[in-house]
């Protein structure tokens, strides 16, 4: 908005004549309004056919004006730009495959959504796919957390990393085995998320905001917890992060091997349950965790016992998390929620 109240479609538009789209004191025009959000790329002429048309999504509105003066009409020369540099990275995605395939599973990975929640609003509240349920007495295989595509951010990725989850009463034991290189993990993460309506939003997913949510951060010295603002906004300049001592973890850590006991909050939604991830960090800045390509898991609450994971990322499912970023059968990358609109600026 102006000094006089005009308003336009972005800041840089201000002061340019005949671009407002509406006034302070009338709203919005409609019909000013939908010049804009009409320009799909798939319906306009010169963007319907170019293979870079959903990398830039029409390129900004306002260096077209500049350019060709009108916003249907993108700017040749940065069309031209965009389709190189969409060029290049196909070039490199296929030769990391080819020939550095561990590169490229290391690099970081969206979270992803299920069809249901891809159609939801933001204030809907979110459920990954992914569960945490009591196992059968006969089932006792650990969920494996190293392996090709489980690495994200670093090459560290031991033989034999895995995690073993039983619910007991008021609380949740993890035990880990670090596999054949325990030196290399840095530390061990627990993070207990309340879910339920108005707790934890498809919006607070999309914003990387965790209200309510507790961290527990586990090293060979000891335990502690995250002292983490409980709302939705923080101030800016985040202040540093405080850890408390966790006084109520039992923590053992001998070897190869990291034993937990954490207990876990009241139940807020019984039906909802509680999000649970566990992630191990590593020297070289790598991680790893049960579920990657969702924030956590749906802990089920209603029995005690040893836990399996079932879900996207089950490893025995057909279409689990694979190698070279690819997503899990039955989840989309969430850039493709249609609550999200992408910036083209």
């Amino acid at each position: 908005m102006d000094t006089n109240g005009n308003l336009y479609p972005c800041a840089h538009f201000i002061g340019k004549s005949g671009w407002h789209i509406g006034h302070a004191t009338t709203g919005v025009e409609d019909s000013e309004r939908r010049k804009y959000l009409d320009l799909v790329v798939d319906d306009r002429d010169v963007c319907s056919s170019c293979p870079s048309r959903y990398v830039c999504g029409g390129g900004c509105y306002y260096q077209a004006v500049l350019v060709n003066g009108d916003i249907a009409k993108p700017d040749e020369v940065k069309c031209d730009l965009i389709r190189f540099i969409t060029d290049l990275a196909v070039r490199l995605v296929v030769t990391l495959r080819e020939q550095h395939p561990e590169v490229l599973d290391a690099l970081p990975s969206p979270y992803g959504l299920t069809d249901e929640a891809l159609a939801a609003a933001p204030e809907t509240a979110y459920l990954p796919a992914a569960r945490l349920h009591p196992a059968p007495a006969e089932e006792q295989a650990a969920i494996a957390l190293g392996g090709p595509g489980r690495v994200r951010g670093g090459l560290v990725n031991p033989d034999g990393l895995s995690a073993s989850l039983a619910s007991a009463d008021g609380g949740l034991e993890v035990r880990l085995d670090l596999g054949s290189q325990p030196d290399a993990v840095r530390c061990v993460r627990v993070r207990l998320q309340p879910l339920g309506p108005g707790a934890f939003t498809l919006h607070d997913l999309a914003a990387q905001q965790w209200p309510g949510e507790r961290q527990l951060r586990c090293t060979r010295d000891g335990a502690w917890w995250l002292d983490a603002p409980a709302g939705r906004f923080r101030r800016i300049p985040r202040p540093a992060p405080g850890w408390e001592d966790a006084v109520d973890v039992d923590l053992s850590w001998a070897g190869a091997e990291v034993r937990l006991r954490v207990p876990l909050p009241a139940d807020g939604d019984a039906e909802a349950g509680l999000g649970v991830n566990v992630l191990v960090d590593f020297e070289d800045s790598g991680w790893t965790a049960l579920t990657l390509h969702e924030p956590f898991a749906v802990l089920d609450r209603t029995g005690l016992g040893r836990l399996r994971l079932s879900g996207p990322e089950d490893a025995g499912r057909p279409g689990a998390a694979g190698v070279n970023g690819r997503m899990p059968a039955g989840l989309t990358p969430i850039g493709r929620w249609a609550g999200l609109q992408g910036n083209t600026c």
